[in-house]
């Protein structure tokens, strides 16, 4: 589809992209033909590297999860984290453990899209005797379920991650 608007359609710019993974997999072309390309929504850290005619303009998943880090380390010692597997959750899961300030245990159970039942997940970060929790997933039914089916107040502290897409607008490097 890019190499159509480059060929055929001739576009100067691109506007749109919302995933991650679609912006870097489109940013060769887009760099060597030298049409700029804004994504609103795109994340990944990698994006800031793609190259000169890619650019955003949300904060990269390392800038928010630093903000959580240490946010968290401030007020808990043992996070627990539920990770759904995909590019997002799991780069999320990637920029926390990269900012994780010292003195704060990090504890991730990874999950698939498709998973019916957090119980058993849930369970082992409660022995883990955690006191927050934060649930990296893209899908709104993996970031409610859990709290409903322990209680938030069983595992310590919720963190969910639209909570972090505001506080993200902390000063990031936007590119």
């Amino acid at each position: 589809a890019v190499r159509k608007l480059i060929d055929v359609d001739k576009v100067k710019a691109v506007i749109g992209f919302a995933c991650s993974s679609t912006v870097l997999s489109t940013a060769p072309l887009l760099n060597e033909a030298k049409i700029p390309a804004l994504t609103p929504s795109a994340s990944a850290a990698a994006i800031s590297f793609a190259g000169d005619y890619i650019f955003r303009t949300w904060g990269s998943d390392d800038a928010a999860a630093a903000v959580l880090a240490n946010y968290i380390g401030r007020h808990h010692k043992r996070l627990g984290m539920l990770s759904e597997e995909t590019d997002y959750a799991q780069g999320f899961l990637k920029g926390i453990e990269k900012a994780r300030p010292e003195g704060l245990a990090v504890h991730n159970e990874n999950f698939l899209s498709e998973t019916p039942d957090y119980r058993s997940m849930l369970a082992k970060l409660k022995h883990r005797g955690i006191d927050a929790l934060f649930i990296a997933s893209g899908i709104h039914r993996a970031a409610v379920m859990p709290a409903g089916e322990l209680g938030a107040a069983a595992l310590g502290r919720l963190f969910a991650e639209k909570w972090v897409s505001a506080v993200a607008a902390a000063p990031t490097r936007y590119r």
